[in-house]
């Protein structure tokens, strides 16, 4: 199960243990979880109510693959299971 971490009326949230790239955070709204890359940009959005820690972890190890491929000098950083 996922844990997100946020008070009432604030925005951004956390997850307890993310297992992201390093860099990468999510932002909680009324009705969306977003992925953000390290520099602000849009990686993924997800249902608040439907997401998965699973999916949210794969979008962004995914997503963080494409940025390095495309920015080979980028440090990988391999995802612990």
């Amino acid at each position: 199960m996922c844990a997100l971490s946020s008070t009432p009326g604030d925005e951004e949230a956390t997850l307890k243990a993310p297992l992201l790239p390093t860099g990468y955070r999510l932002e909680l709204g009324a009705d969306v979880l977003e992925l953000r890359r390290p520099d602000g940009s849009l990686a993924a959005a997800f249902s608040a109510r439907g997401f998965t820690e699973e999916a949210v972890r794969r979008a962004a190890w995914e997503d963080f693959s494409e940025e390095e491929f495309e920015n080979p000098l980028l440090a990988h950083m391999p995802p612990t299971l």
